[in-house]
């Protein structure tokens, strides 16, 4: 049995004689200068082969409660759709990704995987929160317009959404922070949707609410574009003033002069006829042509 030979230098298959480093290297942290007894590196740094920590990265988020975000006029807030619920929406500038509640997740049954790395949400309050699930390519409609978004789980109290400025800038939504309205611009028809806060207003120890859905633009069509009414202005007139006026003329069919209505005397047979007829009509009952009539 030969025995396997192998460099004090670098643990190749040589003799060290032969090996072209020339200074040593260590085979504990494999750095060079050094030999294995003279390291200094503490254990824990030499096991490589142990479990790697999972990375991470970090996010932002301003207000993780729906009361806070009532209490700030300056937010821009509104509804969304998902599988046909009605959610809270916040639209947050400051927000560096998109987040929807645990509780609107397990309401709605969304499919939910695992983030490749856990992301760290900063709050208000210094506080961290780890989020390690997602909903990826979510369906989201705002108005009559759909979106895929992507929401990271988030603990969110009396809020169902946030979009931050990775779904608004993906999906060419603008903010108009003075009027507090959401515009999509991503296609040639300019969107307006308007916040839908809840107002409250009192008179004399009366309280009223008004709520704001939705505004919807009407667009009048003008018959003067339409090709086929061009040609014919006549058959479309702008205005129509009534019925039309009674016509001299009266559309009749007039028949000859003395005619009336044809008329047959009844036929009457004789009794040969009869039987003849009888006969015949017996045959054909026999041969199932036809049949006995049930009238009464």
């Amino acid at each position: 049995m030969n025995n396997q030979i192998k460099c004090l230098k670098c643990g190749q298959e040589h003799y060290a004689k032969e090996c072209h480093l020339k200074e040593p290297v260590c085979f504990k942290c494999g750095k060079p200068g050094h030999v294995f007894s003279e390291c200094g590196q503490s254990k824990t740094h030499a096991n490589t082969n142990g479990p790697k920590p999972r990375p991470t990265t970090t996010g932002r988020v301003y207000t993780m409660s729906g009361t806070e975000a009532a209490q700030n006029n300056d937010l821009i807030q509104g509804t969304c759709f998902i599988k046909g619920k009605t959610l809270n929406v916040l639209y947050d500038l400051g927000v560096t990704h998109s987040f929807i509640s645990n509780d609107c997740v397990q309401h709605l049954q969304l499919s939910v995987t695992s983030l490749e790395t856990n992301l760290i949400v900063s709050t208000p309050t210094n506080k961290f929160v780890i989020a390690n699930k997602v909903c990826l390519d979510c369906p989201l409609f705002i108005g009559d317009r759909k979106f895929l978004v992507i929401l990271i789980c988030l603990p969110l109290s009396q809020l169902d959404v946030i979009l931050g400025m990775d779904s608004l800038s993906s999906n060419h939504v603008l903010l108009n922070c003075v009027e507090k309205s959401v515009m999509f611009s991503y296609s040639k028809d300019l969107s307006i949707l308007l916040s839908n806060p809840i107002r409250k207003f009192s008179w004399s120890k009366v309280q009223g609410y008004l709520i704001l859905s939705s505004i919807e633009a009407k667009v009048e069509v003008d018959l003067k574009n339409i090709l086929v009414v061009q040609n014919f202005p006549e058959v479309f007139p702008i205005d129509i003033p009534g019925l039309p006026s009674d016509k001299e003329i009266e559309f009749s069919i007039e028949l000859m002069p003395r005619t009336r209505p044809i008329s047959m005397a009844p036929y009457r047979m004789s009794p040969s006829e009869l039987a003849e007829l009888k006969k015949q009509l017996e045959e054909l009952l026999e041969k199932q042509f036809i049949c006995p009539s049930v009238s009464p």
